[in-house]
């Protein structure tokens, strides 16, 4: 229950910085930046917590998916008039997720051994 409490505790927060901030930054994007700063700061005790709520929440990953396929099915005459420009979008912003993760990989493992 702690570790679920800590994941809603920075949803929340998330949600308050970004109202607050005016940014157009979605609430959960900033309650996972907080806690990424969290986790640096306070260490393994906050990430121990974390990870046995979130190992027990990934046991559930297929119900909270289905909810955006209903989405997608709602959307389909958007979905088949721009077609080729969404799957466009999905391979440039995939290849470029991966090669920044990659990159960054790289780096900090050089940076690691160095």
């Amino acid at each position: 229950m702690r570790g679920i409490a800590v994941l809603v505790g920075f949803q929340v927060l998330g949600e308050g910085v970004a109202w607050a901030s005016g940014l157009s930054l979605p609430g959960s994007v900033a309650g996972l930046l907080l806690l990424t700063i969290a986790l640096a700061v306070f260490g393994q005790r906050l990430a121990d917590t974390v990870q046995q709520a979130s190992d027990k929440l990934l046991g559930y990953i297929a119900l909270l998916l289905i909810p955006v396929g209903a989405g997608i099915m709602t959307l389909y005459p958007v979905l088949a008039k721009d077609f080729w420009p969404i799957v466009a979008a999905i391979v440039i912003s995939t290849v470029t997720g991966l090669a920044a993760t990659a990159l960054t990989l790289s780096w900090l493992t050089a940076r690691r051994s160095s």
